[in-house]
């Protein structure tokens, strides 16, 4: 079930990608919390450390907007060196 979790949101995303306007940086800044999380599952399952669970996995919900807002700073400070 979890894979078909993971599938669905890979496809989502590339869609998203494909009919908006996102590029490909804000496609992989999408994608770069499912492929962490997909690879942390098989970890997730056997430990029982809660600083996995509340660092990292709660943790990547916000990495998404974290490095679209970084993305965002970088490119100010690249318009403003022009």
């Amino acid at each position: 079930m979890f894979n078909i979790f993971i599938i669905l949101n890979i496809v989502t995303a590339l869609f998203i990608g494909y009919f908006s306007d996102l590029g490909v940086v804000d496609n992989f800044i999408l994608l770069i919390p499912i492929i962490l999380t997909f690879s942390l599952y098989n970890r997730a399952i056997k430990t029982k450390n809660d600083y996995l669970f509340y660092f990292t996995l709660d943790g990547l919900m916000a990495l998404s907007p974290i490095l679209y807002f970084l993305k965002l700073i970088l490119a100010v400070q690249y318009l403003r060196g022009i």
